[in-house]
């Protein structure tokens, strides 16, 4: 049994030295110099483009560019610089299919801010009933300073229905921009027959909804 063990432990020596030995002509050969690792949740397998809006957001006499990508089924709004590098994303929520951004506006507030107003469709589902609609997006730059850009998901500007009943309706909503408060800075309302809703800006990049 004695004579087991060592012939035992003479072969499992020999393996592991020989293991030792591999180990090392790699490691001073670089073979194991650690390669850098690409997370690949982060790139999107199905990426389309909508339209590009240009516009110099920063009024650097330079052409900046919003366009809505489609990314693996979810919906972004993406800025790019005049070199057409990425300097702001953020996500869209999306109803159902057939999402898209179909509408941008823009509206100075104030002496420091202003507004791009977004007209996002949100899609639609017909499971048991069909429904659609639009939202609005408020996406702010103070000073001239594209590190502040923010994005604010607004209320519903139309919506459209129609029941398994087959009742049917669209109720489109109106958009104005008053200084309500005469503060220098003009607040956004949206108005349906007697109901209205106001969206004051609380700086930086935050809106409360009243």
């Amino acid at each position: 049994m004695k004579k087991l063990i060592v012939v035992f432990l003479l072969i499992n020596s020999a393996v592991l030295h020989a293991q030792d030995e591999r180990f090392f002509r790699k490691l001073f050969a670089g073979e194991l110099i650690k390669q850098k690792v690409i997370d690949d949740r982060e790139i999107a397998k199905h990426q389309v483009a909508g339209t590009f809006y240009r516009y110099d957001i920063d009024k650097d006499g330079r052409l900046e560019s919003l366009v809505s990508e489609k990314r693996d089924g979810q919906e972004w709004l993406n800025i790019h610089d005049y070199k057409g590098n990425v300097i702001y994303r953020a996500q869209f929520e999306t109803l159902g299919l057939n999402s898209w951004l179909y509408k941008v506006s823009i509206r100075k507030i104030s002496n420091s801010t202003r507004v791009f107003i977004l007209h996002f469709y949100e899609g639609s589902n017909e499971y048991l009933e069909f429904k659609g609609q639009s939202r609005l997006y408020f996406l702010t730059i103070d000073n001239k300073d594209v590190k502040t850009l923010s994005l604010y998901r607004g209320p519903i500007l139309f919506d459209e229905v129609e029941t398994f009943r087959k009742h049917y309706h669209t109720r489109s909503y109106h958009l104005d921009l008053v200084d309500f408060n005469k503060d220098g800075i003009n607040e956004i309302s949206l108005k349906y027959h007697l109901n209205s809703w106001i969206y004051i800006y609380n700086y930086p990049g935050k809106w409360l909804e009243i």
